[in-house]
């Protein structure tokens, strides 16, 4: 099985979700390690591990994993097509957007990668 990161932002005023973003070049490991992501939820055989960030923490693991998206097997020009879009879109929302959002899920969720 793999594991992958979904960031989505809700929305300040009515609490719908604003946008959905999977970041590859997130560490899916880290944050399964950090305390913050608790206990995990089990759906359909799959493992999620979910935690809910103000602003200023999930601004802080953009700012941590944003060296990651050129690195490695990200710097080739294939990842970069389908991550410069997600970084530029990130940056515009911790910044001129930021005080849009009440909060945002950051979802490790595993899936079935067909490798064993």
């Amino acid at each position: 099985m793999a594991f992958s990161v979904r960031l989505t932002g809700y929305a300040q005023q009515t609490g719908e979700a604003l946008f959905r973003v999977e970041p590859p070049w997130w560490s899916a490991s880290a944050l399964r390690a950090d305390e913050r992501w608790g206990v995990p939820t089990i759906d359909a055989g799959y493992v999620d591990y979910h935690a809910d960030l103000g602003v200023a923490e999930t601004r802080a693991l953009h700012e941590q994993y944003r060296s990651r998206a050129t690195q490695g097997v990200f710097a080739d020009a294939d990842w970069q097509f389908q991550i410069q879009p997600m970084l530029e879109l990130l940056d515009i929302i911790f910044g001129v957007r930021a005080s849009e959002f009440s909060h945002f899920r950051v979802t490790v969720f595993e899936w079935e990668s067909g490798l064993s």
